[in-house]
């Protein structure tokens, strides 16, 4: 008895992935708060994506810091953080000193008050949606 002959199974499609960039956008110490605010959304939003652990987060973050913001971390970690090897530094750690160096008082004063000042007004609700989540 001949076997019967079956056909050949259906081709599956692979899931389509997201493309993450690899590595996000350099910071180079631009004193113009919007922009050291947007690099480290990018930041976060690549640790998040490409599921970064602590260290990798530090490594990557690091890494991307050019010109003079590399020049403030190389003296920030030989000041602020005594010398610590990157293993013992956070990112909750490089953020609270990049936050006092490129988010100077006044941007953080003009920022609080300009959410305490905002209204709808004429805007729609998705207009004034964004302006809340970029005041944040």
């Amino acid at each position: 008895m001949a076997a019967e002959e079956q056909p050949p199974p259906t081709p599956q499609a692979a899931p389509v992935q997201p493309e993450v960039p690899s590595v996000p956008t350099t910071f180079s110490g631009d004193r113009d708060s919007d922009r050291a605010e947007s690099w480290v959304h990018e930041l976060e939003r690549t640790f998040e994506t490409k599921d970064c652990g602590e260290l990798d987060q530090v490594r990557l973050a690091v890494y991307q810091l050019k010109g003079s913001a590399h020049e403030w971390w190389r003296a920030v970690r030989q000041t602020s953080f005594q010398g610590r090897r990157l293993n013992q530094i956070t990112w909750q750690d490089i953020l609270v000193a990049f936050h006092g160096e490129f988010f100077p008082d006044y941007a953080c004063r003009e920022s609080r008050d300009q959410f305490h000042e905002l209204v709808q007004g004429d805007s729609t609700v998705a207009q004034y949606l964004q302006r809340f989540v970029q005041l944040l």
